[in-house]
């Protein structure tokens, strides 16, 4: 145990667990053996089980907020961060860096400049480009500035590339969309299906989705 982190290694991997928020003190206690651990004593050795565990302060109500990473070799734990209205954790690797914050409290989540009136933003950036994911937002915005709206809450997956977006949403009931495009997009699919584009203060509108999941792809 190591601060806010608890290990768990073997030969050729490990795990990290990384807790975040005002409930993050592990502790090891041993838990009892099971019986049929008993049956064959003479050619087995018994180890003593153990497990880790989280502490707060007596109360009727109480959160924990965990992380786990597993790899090859030793542990590199997450980091824990906290954002506006949220806790999480993040992976600063330069290759593979990402980030996501659950909500705690009311008023804009945010990473950095991003935020949303969702549950839950991750923010990942990588090599070929940057994704968004949201969940039951109506608006993630960048800088005050909309990066989508929807009528209702959604949960989405925004992922940018040279020259494309790709936005995976999934909606309870029928809903309108806006996505935000840089300049009107030579190509739009929904669904795989060709849309027509309509671009209304450079937000690109897809009216009347029907509930379940949908993908639209925007071509530059």
């Amino acid at each position: 145990i190591e601060r806010q982190n608890a290990f768990i290694t073997v030969k050729a991997a490990s795990a990290a667990l990384t807790a975040a928020g005002t409930n993050s003190r592990w502790a090891i206690q041993s838990t009892p053996l099971a019986g049929e651990r008993y049956g064959d004593l003479d050619r087995s050795e018994l180890h003593q089980p153990q497990e880790f565990k989280l502490e707060s302060a007596e109360g009727t109500a109480a959160s924990f907020l965990v992380g786990m990473r597993f790899a090859r070799g030793g542990p590199v734990p997450l980091r824990s961060v906290a954002a506006a209205n949220g806790e999480g954790f993040e992976n600063p690797e330069a290759d593979n860096a990402w980030t996501i914050v659950f909500r705690s409290t009311a008023g804009p989540l945010a990473i950095g400049k991003l935020s949303t009136d969702g549950e839950i933003l991750a923010t990942k950036r990588g090599k070929t480009g940057t994704a968004i994911f949201s969940v039951r937002a109506r608006s993630v915005s960048e800088g005050g500035k909309a990066i989508f709206e929807a009528s209702s809450p959604v949960t989405a997956s925004l992922e940018r590339s040279p020259g494309v977006i790709e936005f995976h949403c999934f909606f309870a009931r029928m809903s309108n969309l806006k996505i935000r495009v840089k300049q009107p997009p030579t190509e739009v699919e929904l669904d795989g299906n060709h849309l027509q584009p309509r671009v209304s203060n450079g937000l690109l509108e897809a009216n009347n989705l029907a509930p379940g999941e949908h993908v639209v792809r925007i071509r530059d």
